[in-house]
């Protein structure tokens, strides 16, 4: 007779769908799922300099292994010539629905991070204005399907431009997704600048981000914070929600 009872009570809860047996109502903004792009910087003075390719590359792959089933993932290259084609390592990648088939899609997408070698930059400096440009562009183009995560690996050597000044070559305006949550880390000290001109420069590309449509506050790390700061967002992003 139980059997039975339950499966009357199944029946009844399906009929009154969402009014009497609802699902437990979503927390805001976990509607969608979440697509992180990652800005990582193959420059020089990032490559050889200060030699964090490899502890960036980890990170990133670990960035991989906190994403959920039907999150998805890009990464981004800086070299001296931003905004090109081949700038982009790793297109945009949607895991599966499913937890089985995201695990294995997760586990092949960590060997492809793991697997980049920095490419040979021609020219120096750090251009990251052109780079988070297009950054944005990537998660602009998908806002409907995805929560736009940006994540940058680099010491953002560049000035920000003042006032979010638009970059020349643009087709169009550098603007992100107003709900893009900003993470940046190993912003370094530039030689011959000193501590404060880094802590004024960090400033300034938190009010360029706002200026460019950002309303959560970025989040900018120095060199000596950047380890312990990476791996708690890389935990807060794995949680299930």
């Amino acid at each position: 007779m139980r059997p039975v009872i339950g499966i009357l009570i199944a029946i009844i809860c399906l009929a009154l769908l969402p009014s009497g047996c609802s699902k437990p109502t979503p927390k805001p903004g976990s509607g969608r799922p979440r697509l992180v792009v990652v800005l990582l910087d193959e420059t020089g003075s990032y490559v050889k300099d200060l030699n964090l390719w490899q502890p960036s590359r980890q990170l990133a792959s670990s960035l991989v292994a906190g994403l959920q089933p039907s999150d998805a993932f890009c990464l981004i290259g800086i070299d001296a010539t931003p905004y090109e084609a081949e700038d982009v390592r790793i297109p945009v990648t949607a895991l599966a629905p499913s937890t089985l088939a995201a695990a294995i899609e997760r586990r092949d997408l960590r060997t492809k991070v793991e697997g980049l070698e920095p490419r040979k930059s021609v020219g120096t400096g750090t251009p990251m204005t052109l780079a988070i440009a297009q950054a944005a562009d990537v998660l602009a183009s998908q806002q409907a399907n995805y929560r736009p995560y940006l994540v940058i690996f680099s010491d953002m050597a560049e000035d920000a431009p003042k006032d979010g000044k638009q970059p020349q070559g643009l087709h169009s305006p550098l603007a992100f997704p107003s709900d893009t949550v900003v993470r940046a880390f190993y912003v370094a000290e530039v030689p011959g600048r000193g501590r404060e001109e880094m802590i004024q420069r960090i400033t300034h590309w938190k009010e360029a981000f706002s200026i460019w449509g950002v309303t959560s506050p970025p989040a900018l790390y120095s060199m000596a914070d950047s380890e312990k700061e990476a791996r708690t967002f890389i935990r807060q992003l794995g949680l299930p929600e």
